[in-house]
């Protein structure tokens, strides 16, 4: 027996053993590379979510509310998807329209902070809308009064899990967007004045902080991005350099297309993100010294995923035009907070790797799963699209 045990101690300690070691990591790696081409994670930024528009009028006392959401969800929660093909035809939705009415209404509460809840009148609609398989809802709601604070709830869907509303709130001129969940299910809105308030302007800057964070850390192609160039680099130094290259070149993309200084369609720069993922990992496998040129690459390649990352802000999130710069600003600190998460948390375990005498294959051997991803997601976001 103690023989074994010597045999078993060499053996761990053995060049074999830690070749062992490293192949358990590249496994877990592939796992996660496994996940990332599973169907509901092939999209890299898709979330669970639904778009809400909602108009108030303190002269009539009115708030006008529209909701799209995907029909997939509705099916599955209301169990109105009567023949399980994960989208609502026409019929069932002409069937089930009342019910749907009914609990969307009963999902959205508006109300003064010191007054009665304003109520549906029930004559809106149901119907299928652009984009495919979306229902879209909409109905106005009557208010007692509809003064000073009014809060904006909705609660529809969150049966679901971590389900998000975005939201885009207009009073007058000036419009305000949040993003309701089960965290934060409620916005409060002033309805006199042209500027938010103190308490909302900050209210504002934190959740635009925190979108900008969740969308680096859940938007698995920027992360494998940011890991190619991590992993191309053996010098903390000069990784710093490529990553602040890399910074400068989103901010300034993502700046000018939130100001609507130069857009670029999503059905051009999401393959072109893929595109930059497969080169930067395809340069880590042929390269056998340090690009001199590597931040240069960091640069332009950081200019095609800050129209990325501005899609996000101007279509799903859209900036509120009360507090645009701050929460701009605040968006893009947020991305830099989750891309200096990233950097953390990887540098130290490549640094760890290099150590290794296996360090070389295991480098090439992730440099070449996340080639073969970015080459799926080229394939999808072209041909499959």
């Amino acid at each position: 027996m103690d023989a074994l045990r010597s045999r078993l101690s060499r053996g761990a300690g053995s060049p074999r053993g830690h070749a062992l070691r490293g192949m358990r990591l590249l496994l877990g790696f592939c796992s996660l590379v496994l996940c990332v081409l599973q169907p509901g994670a092939a999209e890299a930024h898709q979330t669970a979510s639904s778009r809400m528009e909602v108009l108030l009028r303190p002269a009539d006392r009115e708030v006008d509310v529209m909701l799209l959401v995907p029909a997939r969800d509705l099916g599955d929660t209301l169990g109105i998807d009567t023949d399980g093909s994960q989208d609502l035809s026409e019929a069932e939705l002409r069937a089930a329209s009342a019910r749907v009415s009914r609990y969307l209404a009963e999902a959205v509460d508006i109300r003064p902070l010191r007054g009665k809840p304003c109520r549906p009148t029930g004559t809106g609609f149901v119907r299928r809308a652009s984009p495919p398989s979306h229902v879209l809802w909409m109905d106005t709601f009557t208010c007692p009064d509809l003064s000073g604070t009014v809060l904006v709830s909705n609660r529809a869907l969150f049966e679901t899990g971590s389900y998000r509303h975005l939201t885009r709130i207009q009073v007058g001129e000036r419009v305000e967007s949040t993003v309701l969940s089960p965290d934060t299910p409620t916005y409060s809105v002033e309805v006199e004045g042209t500027a938010l308030e103190p308490a909302a302007l900050l209210s504002t800057i934190g959740r635009f902080l925190v979108e900008g964070v969740r969308h680096i850390l859940l938007g698995i192609d920027h992360v494998l991005f940011v890991v190619c160039l991590i992993l191309g680099e053996q010098r903390f130094r000069r990784l710093l350099y490529v990553i602040t290259a890399f910074t400068v070149g989103h901010t300034t993309t993502l700046v000018m297309s939130a100001l609507d200084v130069v857009t670029v369609s999503p059905s051009i720069v999401e393959p072109i993100i893929a595109a930059t993922i497969v080169f930067v990992a395809v340069d880590n496998l042929v390269r056998s010294d340090v690009h001199r040129l590597r931040w240069a690459v960091a640069v332009l390649f950081g200019l095609v995923h800050g129209f990325g990352f501005s899609y996000v802000l101007r279509e799903e999130l859209r900036l509120p035009t009360g507090a645009l710069l701050p929460a701009l600003f605040s968006f893009n600190l947020g991305v830099e907070v989750g891309q200096v998460v990233v950097v953390a948390s990887v540098w130290p375990l490549v640094r760890w790797v290099r150590g290794q005498r296996w360090s070389l294959g295991a480098i090439r051997a992730v440099s070449l799963l996340v080639a073969v991803v970015g080459g799926y997601w080229i394939v999808q976001r072209t041909l499959l699209s």
